[in-house]
């Protein structure tokens, strides 16, 4: 019986929308994606991840997680969510796209370190902070705010009141707003 690429790889139940923890590689084609949970790595491999769910990857509890090589396309709320107790992520040569906050560090995870490098990130409120402490440096990215709402202003890099001494650094890379 053959098997798909994720089905040998352990990743059946994370496609299917459960959580996934350890190392990933999309080997060929593109998936549509239910809303999960996931801690690891996540090698695209140049491969395209869609979603329709309210968020798309959810990074939890992760030490050390990677996301790399990758298109995520997300049609509801939020590409990459970071949320609880989640220590260290690292978002590499990614194409993020969402209806409104491509990556975004919630209220619950406090004092995460996020490094975005060399990627290409578009949405409404692009990169959000929520989380108290948290350090989020973006190196090398072009960041799109696809602000086209007359009623309100998105920004495209955002630390809300949620995100007492938060920081954003943005270096090199290029910051869009389309208003």
């Amino acid at each position: 019986e053959l098997k798909t690429w994720y089905e040998r790889s352990g990743l059946t139940n994370w496609i299917k929308g459960s959580d996934a923890t350890g190392e990933f590689t999309i080997t060929r084609n593109d998936y549509e994606l239910s809303s999960t949970l996931f801690r690891g790595t996540l090698d695209g491999n140049g491969y395209t991840l869609t979603s329709s769910a309210a968020r798309a990857i959810n990074v939890v509890e992760g030490k050390n997680v990677v996301i790399k090589n990758l298109t995520v396309v997300a049609s509801g709320e939020r590409a990459i969510n970071i949320i609880t107790n989640t220590k260290n992520v690292s978002v590499e040569n990614v194409t993020a796209t969402a209806a409104n906050y491509t990556v975004n560090v919630a209220a619950s995870a406090p004092k995460v370190n996020v490094k975005v490098v060399n990627s290409d990130l578009t949405g409404l409120n692009v990169v959000n902070v929520a989380g108290a402490g948290a350090v989020v440096n973006v190196v090398d990215t072009k960041i799109t705010c696809n602000d086209k709402n007359d009623k309100e202003n998105y920004k495209a890099v955002t630390v809300n009141k949620d995100g007492e001494n938060a920081s954003i650094t943005v270096t090199g890379g290029e910051v869009v707003v389309l208003d």
